[in-house]
C-alpha cells in the first residue's frame, strides 16, 4: 500500500520529518512568518471570522485550520466531524481520497477503542525520539491512511503516583487524562490528543503532525538558526507564554518546560508538547522533583516543597534566556542555587528583554512574576 501513488505526498512528509535538522534550517524551509503570527497570536476567532479568513485567502493558524476542516467535513458529508457519531477519519463517505493531506480530528470518544486498536495497525515511517519512559514514532495507519505521531509509554516504567482513575477513560497515566482534559478547551499552542490505546506492554498516545513542511524543536532551532533575531525570539516566546497561560488557567502545570518540549513549524507556529510530568494544581505544594535539572527552579533543587506555577515560570525564564543568548544561564546545580545571572553580549539585546529575564529568574518565589504578569510585560507588546 505504501507504494500507492496516492501516498506520495505522505511519504514526502515522512522524508521531510526524517531529514537532518540543520538542513531543515539551512535550506531556508524555516522562516518565522511574522505577519501571519502577529495576526493570529493570542486570538480565539469566531466561526464568522474564520469564514472571512477563508474567503479572503488569508493564512490561518493551525487551530483555525483544524476548525475549518471540521466545519467543511460537516457541510460536505464527510466522516470525521465531531457531530458525526461514527466519524473518525476525514474521508468522503463515498470512499474518495482523504480530504486533508494528513490531518486527523480527535476521536469523539477518546479511548473507546483502546482494547481494539493495535500498534500493528500502523506502519512506522520514522523514529522521532526515544527516552527512559518510551519512544516516539511518525506512523501511518495501514487502512485509513492518516498520519499521526505515536508516543509509546512503557507501562512498567510509569511512576506509581502518576496513575489516575478516570470515570470515562478507566485507570490510565495522568498524562492521558490531562491531555483529554485540555482537549475540552483546545489552544493552538498546546498539542492535542487524538486518541490512545494500549496493549500488555505500552500505552500509545496519538497526536497530530505539526506543520505541513516539517517542524523542529526549539533545542535544534537554537543550535542551527544562528541568525535568529530578538523579534523572532519574541514571537516564539509569546506563543509559549500563551500556551502556559492556558495551562495555568485550566488549573494545570507542565513541570517540564524546556527547549526540547517546544516545537516550531516552518511558519513559526509553536506547540508545547510532552505532558508526562504535568499535574493538576492542588491545595498543597508538590514535594517530588520531576522535569529537567537545567530548567528546575532553585526551590525545587533545594529539596523544599514547591508550587507548580512558579516552577513553570522559572523554566520559561531559562527558555527565554537560552533562545535569546544561545546558551544556558546556569550550568550546574550550584549555579542555579547561588550563581550570578550574567548576560554576555548584552549590548545586542534590548533592555526590556533583559529586565524581563531578570524578573522571571528571581530566586525569591513571591517576587517571581505570574504568567499573567509576563503576558502583559512591555517587551511582549507587538
Amino acid at each position: 500500500m505504501l507504494a500507492d501513488p496516492e501516498m506520495k505526498h505522505k511519504l514526502e512528509l515522512a522524508r521531510i520529518y526524517s531529514r537532518d535538522k540543520s538542513q531543515f534550517v539551512k535550506e531556508g524551509n524555516f522562516k518565522v512568518d511574522e505577519n501571519l503570527i502577529i495576526s493570529k497570536i493570542s486570538l480565539s476567532p469566531s466561526t464568522e471570522s474564520l469564514a472571512d479568513s477563508k474567503s479572503s485567502g488569508k493564512g490561518l493558524s493551525p487551530l483555525e485550520e483544524e476548525k475549518l476542516i471540521d466545519e467543511n467535513a460537516t457541510e460536505n458529508g464527510l466522516v470525521g466531524s465531531p457531530k458525526d457519531e461514527d466519524g473518525i477519519i476525514m474521508t468522503n463517505k463515498r470512499g474518495n481520497q482523504p480530504v486533508s493531506t494528513f490531518l486527523r480530528t480527535p476521536e469523539k470518544n477518546i479511548g473507546a477503542q483502546k482494547h481494539v486498536k493495535k500498534f500493528s495497525d500502523f506502519v512506522s515511517l520514522q523514529k522521532m525520539g526515544e527516552g527512559a519512559y518510551g519512544k516516539v514514532n511518525l506512523c501511518i495507519h495501514k487502512k485509513n491512511r492518516y498520519i499521526v505521531v505515536i508516543k509509546m509509554i512503557f507501562k512498567e516504567r510509569i511512576l506509581v503516583d502518576t496513575w489516575v482513575r478516570d470515570r470515562k477513560l478507566g485507570t490510565i497515566p495522568s498524562e492521558i487524562q490531562i491531555m483529554a482534559t485540555l482537549n475540552k478547551k483546545p489552544h493552538e499552542n498546546i498539542l492535542r490528543l487524538l486518541d490512545f490505546f494500549e496493549d500488555d506492554d505500552y500505552y500509545y498516545i496519538e497526536t497530530p503532525v505539526h506543520g505541513e513542511t516539517g517542524c523542529i524543536d526549539l533545542f535544534d532551532l537554537i543550535e542551527f538558526k544562528t541568525n535568529m533575531t530578538e523579534f523572532e525570539a519574541k514571537l516564539i516566546f509569546k506563543q509559549v507564554v500563551a500556551g502556559i497561560k492556558h495551562l495555568h488557567d485550566q488549573g494545570i502545570v507542565h513541570r517540564d518546560i524546556k527547549d526540547e518540549n517546544v516545537i516550531v513549524d516552518s511558519k513559526g507556529f509553536v506547540k508545547i508538547i510532552d505532558f508526562g510530568s504535568a499535574a493538576y494544581v492542588k491545595s498543597g505544594p508538590f514535594d517530588v522533583f520531576v522535569g529537567t535539572i537545567d530548567y528546575a527552579a532553585p526551590e525545587v533543587l533545594g529539596g523544599n516543597p514547591y508550587e507548580g506555577q512558579p516552577q513553570d515560570i522559572w523554566a520559561i525564564g531559562i527558555l527565554l534566556y537560552t533562545v535569546v543568548f544561545k546558551e544556558n544561564p546556569f550550568y550546574n546545580i550550584d549555579e542555579i542555587l547561588e550563581g550570578d545571572l550574567k548576560f554576555n553580549n548584552a549590548e545586542e539585546v534590548s533592555e526590556d528583554c533583559i529586565e524581563l529575564i531578570k524578573s522571571i529568574l528571581n530566586r525569591c518565589v513571591p517576587k517571581r512574576p505570574t504568567i499573567d504578569d509576563i503576558n502583559n510585560d512591555k517587551w511582549l507588546v507587538i
